[in-house]
This record gives structure tokens, C-alpha cells and sequence, in this order.
């Protein structure tokens, strides 16, 4: 493709290719669409990655309504696979339908380090990753660029060994929106059965803001059945603003809403990621069979300001830090 805009109508591919049965762009080129449904069927081909979309070299594919189903890939991007350096954009377009072998189930980001990521209003729902992120799966980016973007967006019904809906290992900015959320408030939380129902955040950072909600996340009998904080430098962190919640996750393990995870470091010393709360923002009503029935914390940092509020289930810990200042803890202990 070359500068293309497209309106209207539906566009289908059968998966006889290596990448994308039905859409790939490369170059430099520039694809928009208003209003098309994108689809592939695999019917027994294999389709290595992005099974409808494959967006490579520095391209950029932008999208405003209709959808885009995936299909099944034995790598990465069930529906869509951005490779590193491009710019992807999706504004009110549905995703949905993606199962893949490796990560990503729905959307597949190769790595953020240059190029965008920005999904404003849309549904990303029902993916499937044999490994990591159901739904979602973004790569690294240096420790001060720019955030990924979701923005009034749902996520919901993901499933995968870890990150149910999200696996991030960007800067990744939650504005407003749901994980978690179906439609008409349907409790369809993302199920992971390694670590983390609904997010695994990888040595990167998760921002909610505007109301955000993360909820009903199952991990099974592993750890955080909402949220995972992990990786190998313990500087995972997950900052929560704007009266956004985090609640109703569960777990048979540790960390009904959230776990952060313990890290060894070079040195043999322990460290752990930090949970940064503010402005109203809450965690509530987790559920676990093991320790930290909201939070369960070692070697991490946990901070609560702005008359935010941890209640029904507090935290656990083994040589974690906390404090409180204008917050509540309730219903748990802070060790």
C-alpha cells in the first residue's frame, strides 16, 4: 500500500502465507481506514503473524470504526502484528477473534522504542495467547519514552499463561476505559493461568488515569488476579490517579487484586516493584486462598497518598515498604 485511504465495506483473506492472509503493509507507506471490516480465515494454513494485519518497516496504519477479526497464527498477532518502528492507530474500531501460538492474541506490538501505539474508544475482546497477553502484547521501550496509549477503550475476556487481556513491557498509559469490563457492565475479567488474570506488567510501567478500571481478573491457582508487577530488574510500577479502581480479582494463590513479584539481583541482593496510589484511587474486594487478600508485596514499594483507599483484603508481605499518608487500609495488614 501507498498512501491509501479506503471507506466502506468489508475486506477478507485466507491465510495461505507466511504473514497476514489479509492486509500487509511495509515501506513507508500510509493506510487509513473509515468504517471496513477486516477479516482472514486460516482454513488449516499457517499464518506465521498477524493474521488479518501486518504493519512492518516504519508504515503506518490507522483505522476509524469497523473491525478487524482475527484468526488463528503459530507466532504472534492473532489479528494484528505491528512490527517495530511503525505506527499503529486504531479510533473506534472493534478487535476480536485472534488466537495465537506465541503472544498476543489480538494485537501483537513488536517493540515501541520508536513508532506509536495508540488505541482511543475502541473493543478488544475474547483473544487467546498460548503464552503472553490474550488480548494485548507490547514490547519494550526505553525507561523515559513515550507512553503507549489506550484511551476509553474495553478490554475484556483475554486468555493466556500470563496477562490475560495485557502484557506490557512499555510505558503504557490507561486513560479511562476497562480491563476487565463487558459490555453493559458484564463481569468478563481476563484469565491467565501462569500470573497476572487481567495485566502482567514486565520491568515497565502501567499508568491509570480519568476513572480507569481494572476488575474481575482470575489467575487460577498462580499470582495477581488482576495485576502481575515482575520481571528481572524489579522496576515494574503501576501508578494509580484519578479515582481509578482496581477490583474483584482472584487467585487459589497469593495477591487477590495485585502481586508484586520479588526479584534476585547480580549483587544477591532482593528488590521489587512499587504500586503508587493517589487521587481517590482504590483497591477493593480481592479474593485469595493465600497470603494478600488485595496485595501481597516482598521487597516492593507501596505508596498511598490522595485519600486513596485499599479495603477487604489489605497487605501482605514478607520485606516490602509501605506508607500512607491521607489513605485508608482496611480489612488486611500492612507488614
Amino acid at each position: 500500500f501507498c498512501n491509501t485511504k479506503t471507506t466502506g465495506g468489508s475486506v477478507c483473506g485466507y491465510g495461505s502465507v507466511s504473514n497476514a492472509a489479509t492486509i500487509y503493509q511495509w515501506g513507508s507507506s500510509t493506510l487509513t481506514l473509515y468504517g471496513i471490516d477486516v477479516s482472514c480465515y486460516n482454513g488449516g494454513n499457517s499464518i506465521k503473524n498477524g493474521g488479518a494485519v501486518y504493519v512492518g518497516d516504519t508504515a503506518s496504519f490507522t483505522t476509524y470504526g469497523g473491525s478487524i477479526t482475527g484468526c488463528a497464527v503459530s507466532e504472534n498477532g492473532g489479528a494484528i502484528f505491528a512490527k517495530a518502528g511503525v505506527s499503529l492507530s486504531l479510533n473506534g474500531t472493534t478487535v476480536s477473534g485472534g488466537t495465537a501460538t506465541k503472544n498476543g492474541g489480538n494485537i501483537f506490538v513488536e517493540d515501541k522504542r520508536t513508532g506509536t501505539f495508540e488505541l482511543k474508544s475502541c473493543t478488544v475482546f475474547g483473544g487467546t495467547a498460548t503464552e503472553n497477553g490474550g488480548n494485548i502484547w507490547v514490547g519494550p521501550v526505553v525507561a523515559d519514552g513515550p507512553f503507549a496509549k489506550v484511551q476509553g477503550t474495553k478490554l475484556y475476556g483475554g486468555t493466556a499463561a500470563s496477562g490475560g487481556s495485557l502484557f506490557t513491557k512499555c510505558r503504557l498509559a490507561l486513560n479511562s476505559g476497562s480491563i476487565g469490563v463487558g459490555p453493559d457492565n458484564a463481569e468478563v475479567g481476563g484469565v491467565a493461568t501462569n500470573r497476572g488474570g487481567n495485566v502482567f506488567i514486565m520491568d515497565a510501567e502501567l499508568v491509570m488515569n480519568g476513572s480507569a478500571v481494572i476488575a474481575y481478573g482470575d489467575s487460577g491457582s498462580s499470582k495477581g488476579g488482576n495485576v502481575f508487577i515482575g520481571g528481572t530488574a524489579g522496576t515494574g510500577k503501576l501508578t494509580m490517579n484519578d479515582d481509578s479502581v482496581i477490583k474483584n480479582g482472584k487467585t487459589t494463590g497469593d495477591g487477590g487484586n495485585i502481586y508484586i513479584e520479588t526479584i534476585k539481583l547480580a549483587d544477591d541482593t532482593y528488590t521489587g516493584g512499587q504500586l503508587s496510589m493517589g487521587s481517590n484511587s482504590s483497591i477493593t474486594s480481592g479474593d485469595a486462598a493465600g497470603f494478600g487478600g488485595n496485595v501481597y508485596m516482598a521487597n516492593g514499594t507501596a505508596v498511598l497518598s490522595g485519600s486513596s483507599y485499599i479495603a477487604g483484603g489489605g497487605i501482605d508481605g514478607t520485606y516490602g515498604t509501605s506508607s500512607a499518608k491521607a489513605a485508608c487500609v482496611d480489612g488486611g495488614n500492612v507488614y
